[in-house]
C-alpha cells in the first residue's frame, strides 16, 4: 500500500537524506584515516602509543561459525530442524 508523503513528512525526509549524506562523507573521512593507521601499524604491531598510552589496538580474532553449505548437505535433516524463520521490515530511502 503506497501513501503521498505529507509536507512535514516531506521536510522530515529531506533532513533525512541530508543527514545521510554527512554520514557518507564522514564515513569516507574515517575509512581514510583508518587506513593510514592501519599502514602504520603494519601486521608486525597491534597497539600504537601517544605519549606511553595506548590509542589504538588492532588485533586478530577468531570466531567460530556453522557453515550452513557444509551442514546443508551433509546433514539436511538436522539443517531443516535448526532453521529459525524470522520476519522483520527494511526501511529503504531512494536516492
Amino acid at each position: 500500500m503506497t501513501i503521498e508523503l505529507s509536507t512535514e513528512a516531506k521536510a522530515h525526509l529531506d533532513r533525512l537524506r541530508n543527514a545521510r549524506d554527512q554520514i557518507k562523507h564522514y564515513k569516507e573521512i574515517e575509512d581514510a584515516e583508518k587506513a593510514a593507521l592501519q599502514l602504520e601499524l603494519g601486521d608486525a604491531h597491534d597497539e600504537a602509543t601517544v605519549n606511553g598510552e595506548i590509542v589504538v589496538t588492532w588485533k586478530y580474532i577468531k570466531s567460530n561459525r556453522v557453515n550452513q553449505k557444509v551442514l546443508k548437505e551433509s546433514f539436511p535433516d538436522v539443517a531443516a530442524l535448526c532453521i529459525n524463520v524470522s520476519e522483520s521490515r527494511r526501511f529503504e530511502v531512494k536516492p
